[in-house]
């Protein structure tokens, strides 16, 4: 366990790589801290094991701090809407709170990934800062 100064909380951190960072503080959520240009595999790796802690430990909110995200592929987002939203559904996800990344051309990739997927009962809410995301999540 380590403290994270973001939230104030002890968390674990389940996967870390080059360009996120996974961590779990107790509660009933994931928490992915992004921070660097979404590679293809890393990024698929790391939206997979984010389902995979959702599975593991019957979690059902995804705290997603977008801020320094990189851009998203076409191919990246095409994945995500085909594959990502149809396991995160069937895992039972049911909240996604992201925080709005600072690249414009990064929050036009997640904005049309959010347009085109079919999320079901997935309630998706964005925020423009950590403390409104942890209200988000209650």
């Amino acid at each position: 366990m380590q403290h994270d100064k973001s939230t104030g909380m002890s968390s674990e951190i389940y996967y870390e790589s080059k360009i996120a960072t996974i961590y779990h503080e107790g509660g009933d959520y994931i928490k992915i801290v992004w921070n660097g240009p979404c590679l293809d595999d890393e990024f698929k790796t790391v939206l997979l094991k984010g389902l995979e802690l959702l599975e593991e430990r019957s979690l059902t909110k995804w705290l997603g701090d977008n801020r320094n995200l990189g851009v998203i592929s076409k191919s990246l987002q095409e994945w995500s809407i085909d594959e990502f939203f149809a396991k995160a559904k069937v895992i039972g996800l049911k909240k996604l709170v992201a925080i709005i990344p600072t690249s414009a051309i990064s929050r036009m990739g997640v904005k049309n990934m959010w347009t085109n997927a079919d999320i079901g009962d997935i309630e998706y809410i964005q925020v423009k800062s950590m403390e409104e995301a942890l209200e988000a999540l209650k």
